[in-house]
């Protein structure tokens, strides 16, 4: 949305479906003679939810001969078939497909941001006429920093088992308080407390937790990170402790 008003396009944005993913048929039913360019996130955020990677591969491969397809995977190093669910194979040379990515949530450099996009040769050549990825642009540290993660599989490996561990102990307590969630695959959950995302986060907050910021419009979910295994049952005591009161 951001981004075509920047260019003065017109967004012709499409609600997520009922489990929170994205909604395939109705993205598939917007597509038009005017459509310019397809955005997506997957895993979304701040859902966390991930489509079917078939059928995600199927409209992709679809969009693509509609309008140029730019896919944001920020979180898909998350899940254990990740290279199965990239459409990091559809940027092929005669393709439409640009993939974007960044070492700041997997690899755990916010601090050192560091995106890049994968993208065919004509669009790439285009990107870097326009001073995008110019190598006086990059911190020299990130670049660096990005390096060593790459080639580090043991620390992805190693991640992407304890935050699926931790997670699936929230999912557990939230089960339990029949608090409605979404089925997110990334480093959060994201939940329906029943009670604006403000209140549940100023309760947090009382019991020295930030849980972040909302995500309009919808304002009765909340996403919360998971961090240490020690943070995490801290932030899971407090919504309990929450939940009751």
């Amino acid at each position: 949305m951001d981004a075509a008003q920047l260019d003065g396009g017109v967004g012709a944005p499409v609600p997520l479906d009922a489990r929170l993913e994205n909604d395939l048929p109705a993205l598939r039913a917007r597509l038009g003679a005017r459509t310019r360019a397809v955005f997506l996130v997957n895993p979304h955020n701040p859902s966390g939810t991930t489509s079917r990677a078939a059928d995600f591969h199927v409209f992709v491969e679809f969009a693509a001969r509609v309008a140029p397809v730019i896919v944001d995977e920020a979180y898909i190093e998350y899940t254990a078939d990740h290279q199965e669910r990239s459409v990091v194979r559809h940027a092929r040379p005669d393709g439409r497909v640009i993939v974007f990515r960044t070492f700041t949530k997997f690899y755990g450099l916010a601090a050192l941001p560091l995106g890049y996009a994968i993208a065919p040769p004509d669009v790439a050549r285009s990107l870097r006429e326009q001073g995008l990825g110019a190598s006086r642009s990059q911190n020299r540290l990130a670049v660096v920093a990005a390096r060593a993660s790459l080639e580090d599989a043991a620390y992805a490996d190693r991640a992407r088992r304890q935050v699926a561990e931790e997670r699936a102990r929230w999912f557990e307590l939230l089960d339990g308080l029949s608090v409605k969630r979404s089925d997110a695959v990334a480093n959060f959950v994201f939940v329906r407390a029943g009670r604006p995302q403000a209140s549940l986060a100023a309760a947090f907050a009382e019991r020295g937790i930030d849980i972040g910021r909302a995500f309009p419009p919808l304002d009765d979910w909340a996403r919360i990170s998971i961090g240490l295994p020690e943070e995490n049952a801290r932030a899971r005591r407090a919504l309990r402790e929450i939940m009751s009161s």
